[in-house]
């Protein structure tokens, strides 16, 4: 398999340097998404991945095409961004021996950082955006299709590659069932994952509805495909991030009822918290699918605050935290949600940097959305947030890994490609008519076309 994935990151790289830096991104994201991540290909002692192969060559594109880094501008976010790797390597640098830690952050620096200043670099407009939303609802498809057929069939087109992974060689070898139904897993192997990535996928699908053409018309039905990729995880928390994300999005027609809904958000759970003999995160573990599992991620968040004294400065790293015991009287430690996963992992401050990235993410769309001129990109900044509040949502129950990491800082780059800074805005123009042209300070109109903004409809 070594020279497969060899070949196919060869093609990716060729598709990078002969064509446009967003086909070379969409290359990635066809490769992230289609091929296991756990198919990797041995450089001496260390295991590298087909993705990383074509990001880092991605960059190297870009880095050396004037176009690209003249518009390229920083923002906030990418400082938070940066910041967090590097407080998250720092710390880990306490509880890791150092050829540890340097051959897993390099891995996962480029897995993340690398990922995230790629898609900042090449998505700088429209037409940048809507190319990677087409490639990406065409690999949704195809993934819908497939994850449904492995639910009532358990016939995949990945079954027994896992047996080539060097870490975990049972992956994607047996499925999981509930109601009757397998769970699909998808290239990655791994249920909760595979159905993230598609409740995640959902809001930039859905954004195809405002283009002209057959794409316009399709967009609806290729949302659905989403939906019906999360659906065949048969998993509650992808399923969740769907029911948030989709929430989120209804919103957009009743912007009346955001404040409300959040008032009525946190009174209920402080409501719960005086009134009930339970925690508030109690009573939502009871709408899993799973009582039980339900119950060890609200238990999880008891002992992670119990516990926070030991290991609040710099985390545990990456040795188990003994946890086990405390919960359910396994004899591991099952850390399924992110927070306390970056918490364990990083202590604190890993969390705190983490955490105000992600808030970061979420104020630059808002301003962005409060400044914008049309209303396609008002659209695009309530998709984005509903994507990232959704994935918010589902993260008190389970904790991000392997491929779908990767995309998470995909979305965050989205995220900083369309923020509006408090001294600048950065205004998607129509395609058709600014072409790759984004707007570099407020009120300034690209040269020449002096109506782009005024032929979309202004919300």
């Amino acid at each position: 398999m070594e020279a497969l994935t060899l070949f196919l990151a060869a093609i990716a790289v060729l598709v990078v340097f002969a064509s446009r830096p967003v086909y070379g991104l969409t290359a990635y994201l066809a490769l992230l998404l289609l091929y296991p991540d756990y198919l990797r290909a041995s450089l001496g002692s260390v295991d590298i991945s087909a993705c990383r192969i074509v990001v880092v060559a991605l960059l190297l594109r870009c880095a050396t095409d004037p176009m690209v880094m003249r518009r390229f501008h920083w923002k906030t976010l990418d400082t938070c961004v940066l910041l967090s790797m590097f407080i998250f390597s720092l710390t880990l640098a306490f509880t890791t021996p150092f050829e540890v830690w340097l051959e897993n952050r390099t891995g996962f620096f480029m897995d993340t950082f690398l990922v995230y200043l790629a898609c900042r670099f090449v998505v700088a407009d429209r037409e940048s955006f809507v190319v990677l939303a087409k490639g990406i609802a065409i690999m949704t498809v195809f993934l819908a299709i497939h994850g449904i057929n492995e639910t009532f069939t358990g016939q995949s087109l990945y079954m027994g590659l896992g047996q080539y992974c060097p870490w975990a060689p049972t992956k994607g070898m047996g499925y999981q069932t509930r109601f009757d139904l397998n769970r699909a897993m998808g290239p990655s192997g791994e249920t909760i994952m595979f159905g993230l990535t598609f409740a995640a996928s959902v809001p930039l699908i859905w954004q195809l509805r405002l283009e002209h053409g057959l794409w316009g018309r399709l967009g609806h039905i290729l949302a659905l495909f989403g939906v019906l990729g999360v659906v065949s995880t048969v998993s509650s928390g992808p399923l969740l991030a769907l029911l948030v994300t989709g929430f989120v999005l209804v919103l957009q027609r009743f912007k009346s009822l955001v404040v409300p809904t959040l008032i009525l958000a946190v009174v209920g759970c402080v409501a719960i918290e005086m009134l009930s003999n339970r925690h508030f995160y109690y009573v939502l573990a009871d709408f899993t699918m799973d009582g039980e599992s339900g119950w060890y991620r609200a238990r999880l968040i008891d002992v992670a605050i119990l516990k926070l004294p030991e290991y609040w400065a710099h985390g545990y790293g990456f040795g188990d935290p003994g946890w086990g015991p405390l919960i359910d009287e396994r004899p591991r430690s099952d850390g399924v949600n992110d927070f306390i996963i970056h918490a364990v992992l990083y202590g604190i401050f890993g969390l705190g940097i983490y955490v105000i990235t992600i808030s970061q993410a979420i104020a630059g769309t808002i301003r962005s959305y409060r400044r914008a001129a049309t209303s396609w990109l008002k659209s695009l900044d309530w998709g984005l947030c509903a994507s990232l509040v959704g994935l918010l949502a589902a993260f008190w129950s389970v904790s991000l890994f392997g491929q779908t990491v990767s995309f998470f800082y995909f979305l965050l780059g989205l995220h900083g490609a369309v923020a509006s800074s408090k001294r600048a805005t950065h205004a998607f123009y129509p395609a058709q008519a600014a072409h790759r042209w984004i707007a570099p300070s407020v009120g300034l109109r690209p040269p020449n076309i002096p109506s782009a903004i005024g032929r979309e409809a202004v919300s």
